[in-house]
């Protein structure tokens, strides 16, 4: 039956548990899945299987549990599996898990928007198999796949007895989260303007040249543009600095250092007008100090070439020597990159370490040989 709230149906726990129930004996002691599993298993649990499987002391298993998983899961899990050896083994003439599908309880649970969650409890076998909702994925395509197994830990329940029940328990947390979220926001709007209710002191006044187009604009007597072009000498209500005020009382701050600009500005305007008014007062006086401040070239000393020339070389024989370490640094990586691309593609070939290493070591023997040519 499919879902009403959504396109998901529920899973078909036959087709998919009793495949990797009949697989559990064989992986204790197999490092490589059977490929008839393959397709069952979520994308990326797939991959983190083929992937991994390359290890031949770990059983492929144990890629197949939820991560993080620590090496006492590990344990517990090939124990519970030898443990229940006598059921996983198969019929002798079906060849299958004789299982009671109708005793077995799932649960479901939306994670996310992209993500719901089956939980599958195996009681009689002491194992949850993890299942997750592929749709619209290219590689799995829509429906349900195996993504973990775990061992139950405790006895709480999990998730919800139906689909339904689970996106309706979704939708009604993400309202709730939503509603919090937007109330939150209008909080901080809220105080973010409260802040102009709290400024110290008065508003400033506004100019007294306002006060008479406030009275001219009631009588009428005013344009349009004279209306519009009052708004340029309006002072906020809620903004305590008014630079025009600031400017007629003569205490203007510039940001750069606070007054320090302003002050270091008046003192050379006091300087120029007193400079000026001295030359005013005695205009046939020559200043007799016109020459300070020239400074006449003068041939630099051969020691400071010499060691400027030093400096020089010096900086040229470090660039160099950092080049070279560089080189080698690359070449030496790249013959190990090298060393590890053809120990692959031996292995792929069929070549076994023992025989790659007989080749590797034949190759180093001959080596002497190209010294020799090149002397």
């Amino acid at each position: 039956m499919i879902s009403k709230m959504t396109n998901v149906f529920p899973p078909k726990i036959e087709s998919l548990i009793g495949p990797l129930l009949g697989c559990l004996l064989p992986a204790t002691v197999s490092s490589q899945p059977p490929e008839a599993l393959l397709p069952l298993l979520s994308p990326t649990r797939r991959q983190r299987i083929q992937y991994l499987s390359d290890d031949q002391d770990k059983s492929w298993l144990l890629h197949l549990l939820r991560q993080p998983a620590s090496a006492a899961q590990e344990t517990n899990l090939l124990n519970v599996v030898n443990s229940k050896r006598d059921l996983l083994e198969p019929h002798p003439v079906s060849g299958e898990v004789e299982v009671d599908w109708d005793n077995i309880d799932v649960r479901y649970k939306r994670i996310d928007v992209e993500t719901l969650h089956a939980q599958v409890l195996l009681t009689d076998y002491d194992l949850i198999v993890w299942l997750l909702w592929c749709g619209n994925n290219q590689s799995s395509g829509t429906r349900w796949t195996i993504s973990d197994v775990s061992v139950p830990d405790s006895a709480s329940l999990w998730g919800y007895p139906t689909i339904d029940a689970s996106e309706e328990n979704y939708n009604t947390l993400s309202l709730t989260i939503g509603a919090n979220d937007d109330k939150d926001d209008d909080d901080d709007n809220d105080d973010y303007w409260n802040q102009y209710d709290n400024v110290s002191g008065q508003p400033t006044p506004a100019p007294v040249g306002n006060v008479s187009s406030s009275v001219s604009l009631s009588n009428g007597s005013v344009d349009e543009d004279e209306f519009y072009a009052q708004y340029g000498t309006v002072q906020p209500a809620m903004d305590n600095h008014d630079p025009d005020e600031q400017l007629q009382q003569g205490a203007v701050q510039s940001s750069l250092g606070g007054d320090e600009f302003t002050h270091r500005l008046q003192q050379q305007l006091s300087r120029d007008l007193a400079t000026d008014t001295a030359a005013v007062s005695r205009p046939d006086s020559v200043p007799q100090d016109d020459h300070i401040g020239i400074v006449h070239p003068r041939p630099s000393s051969s020691s400071s070439s010499h060691s400027s020339r030093t400096v020089e070389r010096l900086e040229r024989q470090a660039e160099a020597v950092a080049g070279r370490e560089s080189a080698e640094i690359g070449i030496k990586q790249h013959i190990s990159s090298s060393f590890k691309s053809l120990y692959r593609l031996a292995k792929s070939t069929g070549i076994d370490r023992e025989e790659f290493e007989r080749l590797i070591r034949t190759e180093l023997d001959v080596l002497p040989l190209l010294d020799t040519e090149e002397i």
